[in-house]
């Protein structure tokens, strides 16, 4: 699954919505102004909802469930495609996963981004609370909690050969 597919999905309903506006329109013979409004609350409606939606978490939980069923295409989402905090939340399962070369990708992954984050913190960087996100406190707690599992890879050399290993196996599925 990919973020276009959600977004298709979105599109999708909202295009469904807008048939269902237009046989509304006949069968109760709205006026033309009426049927314009009601797509623009449509539209309106339908970008809402995806603004809200976690659109990372929902693709990698989709993915990470192909992945640890043996369908190993969907790990070219988590190679090559940037995964936000929400998105590597759900990546914890595959610190277990068969595949010896997603497994060690993916630690990798996890470790850099507690390199970042620790760096971050290290910076002592004042941002004001506008810029505070609770996806990433909370990718933070776990990346803490779950340390014993990306620790091999803490070394920046060793993170990056096992980083590019993955991206390479994966390329063959994009």
């Amino acid at each position: 699954m990919t973020r276009m597919r959600t977004v298709g999905v979105f599109g999708m309903s909202a295009v469904v919505v807008g048939f269902v506006l237009v046989v509304w329109k006949i069968a109760y013979q709205r006026s033309f102004v009426w049927l314009v409004e009601r797509h623009l609350w449509t539209l309106a409606i339908a970008v809402y909802l995806f603004a809200l939606t976690p659109v990372d978490a929902l693709v990698h939980a989709y993915n990470v469930r192909r992945i640890l069923a043996g369908d190993l295409a969907p790990s070219t989402q988590i190679g090559w495609h940037p995964v936000d905090a929400e998105g590597l939340l759900v990546l914890r399962p595959l610190v277990h996963c068969d595949d010896e070369i997603i497994r060690e990708g993916v630690r990798a992954l996890l470790a850099e981004r507690a390199s970042a984050a620790e760096a971050a913190t290290r910076c002592g960087s004042t941002r004001d609370w506008t810029a505070f996100q609770l996806a990433d406190r909370l990718l933070l707690e776990k990346l803490d909690a779950m340390r014993e599992d990306w620790q091999p890879y803490a070394e920046a050399s060793k993170r990056a050969a096992a980083w590019e290993r993955f991206r390479t196996y994966v390329y063959q599925w994009y």
